[in-house]
């Protein structure tokens, strides 16, 4: 293997390592502020659903359980005994969504991800006695990777491919022209001056 493609593939592998460790400190970093965030939405939903449910006339209850889910993507449901609840799956962003909200609304607060076969982020709340679960659309709580990120990494990859062909054929440029002299001083050429 030639000095440039040792070179390139070493360049190559530390810049495209170098932006795999920055995409996984990021992920780890940005864990915090987003559970903070998502646990202060939910916390509000939660607030705003049951303070609207209480305050609402018993007969347009319906009219608002409906438009909340037409509006906001909301659903709410009586708890019952008979239900049958999926758990929500073992995330790290999950998990701390779950800590903030009980550390506002209290640790009797269920967590669900999906409700007799409906799926979603379901928060439990009570109104007196009673117990209630609001549903949010699941898709908040899911990291959307996308094509943008996909389009944004092979734009990256492309670049640092192309960082790593430029140092290493500098650097192996003048290695080889000074191969090639001394190459023809030893077969007795005469000497012809090097470009610095």
């Amino acid at each position: 293997m030639s000095l440039f493609a040792r070179s390139f593939l070493l360049i190559a592998g530390l810049i495209v390592t170098a932006v795999l460790a920055s995409f996984q400190i990021y992920r780890i970093y940005e864990l915090e502020p987003r559970s903070r965030e998502l646990a202060q939405q939910t916390v509000s939903t939660v607030n705003l659903t049951r303070a609207a449910l209480v305050s609402a006339d018993p007969f347009l209850r319906r009219e608002l359980l409906i438009e909340l889910n037409e509006t906001e993507g909301l659903r709410v449901f009586p708890a019952t005994a008979s239900e049958k609840l999926e758990a929500l799956p073992d995330e790290a962003l999950l998990l701390l969504v779950i800590q903030k909200v009980r550390e506002t609304l209290g640790a009797d607060t269920r967590f669900a991800y999906a409700r007799d076969g409906e799926e979603g982020f379901l928060v439990s709340f009570f109104i007196d006695d009673d117990e209630f679960w609001v549903m949010l659309p699941r898709e908040r709580f899911e990291l959307d990777l996308g094509l943008e990120w996909v389009g944004w990494g092979l734009a990256l990859l492309a670049l640092a491919l192309a960082g790593a062909w430029l140092i290493a054929s500098n650097i192996a440029r003048p290695l080889a022209a000074l191969t090639r002299a001394a190459a023809r001083i030893g077969r007795g050429e005469p000497h012809r001056p090097l470009a610095e």
